[in-house]
């Protein structure tokens, strides 16, 4: 099981700029309006009527946008690449991703050596 805690916030700008071009061909006006959705923006975080320092945000997709789900879905996209090199299969919606691998029942030594072979 892999579970991206807080998945929206964990993306990479530059990477996901980079997937979105190599990967999936946006180039040009519309990559530059993603570019321009993604950066240069900040937080601040009111509590009690006290307000911390703005600080720059390097990480994620704006909260509650439409465009962040599917940001994040072309960006976690890349990690079916990754999981082609391995003879796993992945399942996924969102921020929940399962890795699984097929093994015939029965056979405890046949099910031990085959996750061995797993690098």
């Amino acid at each position: 099981m892999i579970d991206l805690s807080v998945a929206f916030d964990t993306i990479d700008i530059p990477i996901a700029l980079h997937i979105l071009h190599a990967d999936f061909g946006i180039d040009d006006t519309p990559l530059q309006w993603i570019r321009s959705y993604l950066t240069d923006r900040t937080m601040k975080v009111i509590i009690n009527n006290k307000t911390s320092e703005q600080e720059n945000l390097l990480f994620g997709v704006p909260q509650g946008s439409c465009a962040g789900p599917v940001i994040f879905t072309l960006y976690i996209a890349a990690l079916n690449r990754v999981v082609q090199k391995y003879p796993v299969q992945l399942h996924g919606y969102a921020d929940d991703h399962k890795v699984a691998i097929q093994i015939q029942a029965g056979n405890i030594e046949n099910m031990t050596y085959a996750l061995e072979q797993l690098p």
